[in-house]
């Protein structure tokens, strides 16, 4: 089969305490409950390729994916924002390949994985899944973190979040793969540091320097810069872009 088109649907973009922020009064927050498109769930992604993947599990994700089959999920690492609509997705009525890590696999999902097949991987050991090939790359953040690349024959993703980086090392191994779509950690408020996550230079510089056709800033706390600002601030760079939720990608 030729695949002619590559969909990405992020279905969250926001950190773990998304956007609104429960009880929150900051102007992120504030601006959320009046324009709905600055609301944000924490971050996760469907691609629908040769067949339909998730990248990360930022709590319950069935009500949007619907009635798709799902084939296989990508999970950057285990925190719980990442990997909680696991425990809906785990009751598939027929077996799904989770790729993750090892450090930080929880005791619930090593005592009771139901459906889901867990496979560890490790960074620059490339597989395959259904001919999708993918490359995990380390990223810094509490636990071992991991982006991936995917190469479905169509387009090449790299996704980059959640975590700081990559290395300079990865920056070129990133830009030598001919990135078509960079999806890229940008959490925090311009000119702050953070040992766990890029701001949001940060990410642009990532953006600029791995040459991607398309760079979209992704992971997005409340305590960054309000939706309509940070949309402006984004728009005085080509080729980078602030997703937001429900935001559909062809490639």
């Amino acid at each position: 089969m030729v695949i002619t088109l590559t969909i990405l649907v992020i279905l969250g973009s926001g950190a773990s305490e998304g956007i609104p922020a429960l009880n929150c009064r900051c102007e992120s927050c504030q601006e959320a409950k009046r324009m709905p498109i600055a609301k944000r769930m924490p971050t996760s992604i469907l691609v629908l390729s040769k067949v339909n993947f998730l990248v990360d599990v930022g709590f319950d994700v069935m009500n949007k994916i619907g009635d798709l089959d799902l084939e296989f999920i990508l999970l950057t690492h285990w925190h719980p924002d990442h990997y909680s609509g696991l425990f809906r997705l785990r009751w598939s009525s027929r077996p799904i390949s989770l790729y993750a890590p090892k450090e930080g696999l929880i005791d619930e999902f090593k005592r009771e994985p139901r459906n889901l097949k867990l496979k560890f991987v490790q960074p620059y050991e490339t597989f395959e899944h259904e001919g999708i090939k993918i490359t995990p790359i380390p990223l810094i953040h509490k636990i071992e973190t991991l982006g991936y690349l995917i190469d479905d024959g169509n387009a090449r993703i790299a996704i980059l979040f959640d975590g700081r980086g990559p290395s300079n090392r990865d920056v070129d191994l990133i830009r030598s793969f001919g990135t078509n779509l960079a999806l890229i950690d940008a959490t925090n408020h311009p000119n702050f540091y953070d040992p766990n996550h890029n701001n949001i230079d940060e990410a642009i510089e990532i953006g600029r320097r791995v040459k991607a056709s398309l760079t979209v800033l992704t992971h997005i706390a409340h305590h960054n810069m309000p939706f309509a600002e940070l949309t402006s601030y984004v728009r005085k760079f080509e080729g980078i872009v602030l997703a937001y939720d429900d935001m559909v990608l062809h490639l």
